[in-house]
């Protein structure tokens, strides 16, 4: 409306004739939008609403293709007035003037006529054309020449004439449409393509108004609209949309699009190979004109739903189509999509991805997860029962070990049974390697961080491989620098162990001269350098053995391999030790390796940060024998084992405490409800006939007043399956693992005996 107001204000704001333009809106009123100055002065400010005979002459002329002309007495006016309307949309070309009479009778001449309309015509914004049809003569104005892009030369003046200017594939519909006007008397309105002076195409809308006499047309009126760039665009428009269809028929995705009401308004080629539902039976239709009405309502139930909520959502479903069932996934999207009444209606992207080959590879992990589960369960099941049955008798020789160590020994035999402690306790730090081999694997072994003293830790490395070594007629010394301090904190059996590994591996693989151990400072290392002084000791064990080839060296530290297979029948060994001396290695942030020449011998290093310590490590037997800091308690001790019975009953009585024996849960349960019993602490073993520690634990704590809440510390001799936190949670206070370490014992007691 604005370009058109623009336009008539430029053609007639000058104009000796009266000009207007009014315009009806949606709701049929009419506002009065533009006038000259020449109607100003006819009129002055008319309201047409104030008017209603005006206004029915204004919904008539309104109601024409082409202008209409009718007279009107303006009120207040003394003679009417001649109007041509002119209809553009919703609004109307006002021009009037007053209604001459000559010699006081009839209205303007023919000839006064024809310049008005000839006037109004060549004023026009838009191409007019007038076709007398008896006398086959067309008539256009300049504007029409430009719309049709060729000047009247060219076009000429008759019917045929200009229908040979139209494009051949629309001759046809041009000529239909003319001829139902004519003799049906059906709208006019056509498009077409016309040659211009360039010899190019441009694209025409033509509409027309037929003057019938004695039902017979003798004349064609009607407009000439150059409609090229609105083609354009929507060839462009169709271009793009039909691009972005082939883009998304491509993708291996269902995508499809649903209106307000529910129905289709796209649907891709992905979704019809899934659902074997053609496009055109889809568009337009609801999914229950399409799908059985059980899937229907599920459907619209859910796209009801997620319309209010106005969310994306995401799910996996299973469908069936073409009788065979799949596995979706799902998503939704709501979108507000403008309608031509500018209101906004919210429609529902989808887009549906079959993973049924997904589901069922999901399927199949799920399987082969589930057998791994069950044999990963029989190897902890396997190894809680080994760790059970061994660390049962290596309770017994560790701790009866400790009580001789205790009692007055001559230093002959307490070298020996010191001896077999430490034996003992290294093989249980091997039983602990082989239980926590998958901790190993994963690098969450944990490290204990104690004051340990270095020579004697190098010693007992020396005492426990000198016989191997004297059965071979080989030397075996070590050597420990000066530099270094006495005592350092850190894991000492995980030291131990490499320590030994390396040497036994040494002696294993030496037939003639020696081994020996040198321990010195390593390199500084900035790896956990939290506080005090964190330096690192660098340990060899050199040989004079068989050595390894260079091409051989990088097999030695992997799992169940060696360098040569031969040596396995030579030598003997499973091919795990270095293994595990790498992973203990790594896992106390240090670093090993191995220099070696064929035939001539290998030197085996690892270096790790360690931490001075200036604590004085106690030996056993001072652990036993110093002062007590606790008072005497009152102990129950449930354990099944007689062997262990008298260890730990020795222990704690050497200790100072008093002591009773429970062969089970069942019974211990039943001794914490004897009245003649008051009990401070109850030592609990896990596995036990009758009623287990969990068991016996949980009824203990149902019971009322002191016995429900007497401390109760679990004695474990399965660490591989038992952890902190689960004994906790079934209600004990605390974790002590078999062998009984007694420095742990003293600590223990006194932080729960005090309660």
């Amino acid at each position: 409306m604005k370009s058109f107001l623009k336009q008539v204000k430029e053609l007639y704001s000058h104009l000796s004739i009266a000009t207007a333009v009014f315009e009806r809106d949606e709701d049929g009123v009419w506002q009065h939008r533009w006038q000259n100055e020449t109607a100003y002065s006819t009129w002055g400010t008319f309201d047409v609403t104030s008017d209603p005979a005006f206004k029915l002459e204004l919904m008539d002329a309104l109601s024409q293709v082409v202008p209409s002309v009718f007279d009107y007495q303006i009120p207040g006016a003394i003679e009417k007035y001649r109007f041509i309307a002119t209809p553009h949309e919703n609004a109307l070309l006002i021009q009037f003037l007053a209604n001459r009479k000559e010699n006081g009778a009839g209205y303007a001449t023919g000839e006064e006529k024809t310049g008005i309309h000839s006037l109004i015509i060549e004023s026009s914004a838009f191409g007019i054309y007038d076709w007398d049809i008896e006398k086959d003569f067309v008539q256009l104005n300049q504007k029409a020449h430009e719309v049709f892009g060729v000047n009247g030369t060219i076009i000429g003046s008759s019917y045929n004439k200009l229908i040979s200017r139209i494009c051949e594939k629309d001759v046809e519909a041009v000529v239909n449409a003319i001829d139902d006007h004519l003799q049906h008397k059906w709208p006019l309105n056509v498009e077409f393509r016309i040659l211009n002076n360039k010899q190019q195409f441009e694209w025409i809308y033509m509409t027309g108004q037929a003057q019938w006499q004695d039902d017979k047309p003798i004349r064609l009126a009607g407009t000439l609209t150059n409609i090229s760039n609105r083609k354009q665009a929507e060839q462009q428009l169709r271009q793009r949309e039909l691009l972005i269809e082939q883009m998304i028929d491509a993708l291996p995705i269902s995508i499809y699009v649903k209106d307000a009401q529910g129905c289709y308004r796209f649907f891709n080629k992905e979704a019809e190979n899934l659902t074997g539902k053609v496009r055109g039976q889809m568009l337009g239709r609801t999914d229950f004109e399409a799908y059985p009405i059980t899937f229907a309502v599920k459907q619209a139930t859910k796209d009801k739903e997620i319309q209010s909520t106005e969310k994306v959502v995401l799910f996996e479903e299973e469908a069936q189509f073409n009788e065979q069932t799949h596995w979706m996934l799902h998503g939704k999207v709501p979108m507000h999509v403008k309608q031509f009444n500018q209101n906004y209606e919210t429609w529902l992207l989808s887009f549906a991805l079959d993973i049924t080959e997904r589901k069922k590879m999901e399927e199949e992990l799920k399987a082969a997860r589930n057998i791994a589960e069950q044999a990963a369960k029989a190897k902890a099941d396997f190894l809680s029962v080994m760790s059970h049955e061994i660390r049962t008798p290596l309770n017994s020789v560790i701790g009866n070990a400790s009580l001789l160590l205790s009692e007055d020994l001559d230093s002959h035999l307490a070298d020996h049974v010191e001896m077999i402690k430490r034996s003992g306790d290294h093989l249980l730090y091997l039983i602990n390697d082989i239980l926590d081999f998958n901790k190993l694997e994963a690098g969450k072994v944990q490290l204990e961080q104690r004051p340990f003293s270095l020579p004697q830790q190098v010693q007992t490395v020396i005492e426990m491989s000198v016989t191997n070594a004297k059965l071979k007629h080989i030397d075996l010394t070590s050597e420990i620098s000066e530099e270094l301090n006495s005592h350092y904190l850190g894991d000492e059996g995980r030291l131990r162990q490499v320590l030994l590994n390396l040497v036994g591996n040494a002696i294993k693989f030496t037939s003639a001269g020696g081994v020996a151990i040198s321990v010195f400072p390593g390199k500084a290392f900035s790896k956990n350098n939290t506080s005090g002084t964190v330096g690192s000791v660098r340990f060899e064990v050199k040989d004079s053995g068989i050595g390894i080839s260079e091409e051989n060296i990088p097999k030695l530290f992997a799992e169940f391999s060696q360098a040569d297979s031969s040596t396995s029948r030579r030598f003997g060994g499973s091919g795990l030790g270095l293994s595990i001396s790498k992973k203990l290695v790594e896992a106390m942030n240090g670093e090993i390796g191995i220099v070696s020449t064929e035939g001539v011998g290998s030197t085996f290093w690892f270096e790790i940060p360690l931490k001075k310590s200036e604590e004085v490590v106690q030996t056993t037997a001072e652990v036993l024998t110093e002062e007590q800091d606790i008072k005497p308690l009152s102990v129950l001790v449930a354990e099944d084992n007689l062997p262990n019975q008298f260890l730990i009953k020795t222990i704690l009585s050497k200790l100072g405490h008093h002591v009773k024996i429970a062969n089970n849960g069942l019974e211990a349960y039943e001794m914490m409800q004897d009245s003649n019993n008051v009990f401070d602490l109850v030592l609990m073993d896990m596995q036990m006939p009758e009623m287990n520690g969990l068991e016996s634990t949980q009824q203990i704590r149902m019971l009322p007043g002191h016995e429900g809440n007497v401390p109760i510390i679990a004695l474990s001799a399965n660490s591989y399956e038992e952890s902190y936190e689960a004994v906790i949670a079934s209600g004990m206070n605390d974790y002590l693992s078999k062998p009984v370490n007694i420095e742990a014992l003293k600590k223990t007691l006194a932080k729960w005996g005090s309660i």
